[in-house]
């Protein structure tokens, strides 16, 4: 009786993986607003109404996707800055990086795509949010210093991964780990030479 459920479980997370498989396929070959049912279903081989159990549109796999990249940047952001009593800033992108380069296909594909940007603004709000609750900021705080901080380091993270991403950077993803540290840790005169 349990092993039904079991097999059901499996079927279905075969079926949405294949649904999403083929979705960052045509994704790859073409825009968002190009892609349709009929043509994902066909693609996937399976029928209209198999998708419509799954999703209610395209849309929505773009946005589970996206749900869970962003999930996953919020637990390294929680990590490194709950778990930790000292920021780490080399820890933070290196955990960062591990957690960027474990989906860089995707990421490649939604860069490709001119997708990214929706995605890094997501992230950024999420790291604002996780920035507040871990210094115990209101949601609603009226304190401009507190938002401008969180915005500015948010924005400067995430678009250096942005940046990276839409680029032919030849820098690995380790030399931009170790870049964002410095960065993080000494602003630009460690990039300024000294006369």
């Amino acid at each position: 009786m349990t092993s039904q459920p079991k097999a059901t479980d499996r079927r279905v997370l075969r079926t949405k993986k294949n649904i999403r498989q083929t979705f960052l396929q045509l994704l790859s070959e073409k825009s968002l607003t190009q892609l349709t049912v009929k043509e994902l279903s066909e693609q996937a081989d399976i029928n209209r109404k198999t998708f419509y159990m799954y999703y209610s549109n395209i849309e929505e796999i773009l946005s589970e996707l996206e749900d869970e990249l962003v999930q996953k940047l919020v637990l390294v952001f929680e990590k490194e800055l709950f778990d930790r009593e000292v920021f780490d800033s080399y820890s933070f992108f290196e955990n960062l990086n591990l957690a960027i380069h474990g989906d860089i296909e995707l990421y490649r594909t939604l860069n490709h795509a001119d997708l990214l940007p929706h995605l890094i603004l997501r992230a950024k709000n999420a790291l604002i949010d996780v920035f507040f609750r871990k210094y115990n900021i209101p949601a609603d705080s009226d304190s401009e210093r507190y938002i401008l901080y969180a915005e500015y380091a948010a924005s400067g993270i995430l678009s250096m991964y942005t940046k990276w991403f839409s680029n032919d950077f030849h820098m690995s993803l380790e030399e931009l780990t170790k870049t964002a540290a410095e960065i993080t840790l000494y602003g630009f005169q460690h990039l300024i030479p000294e006369n």
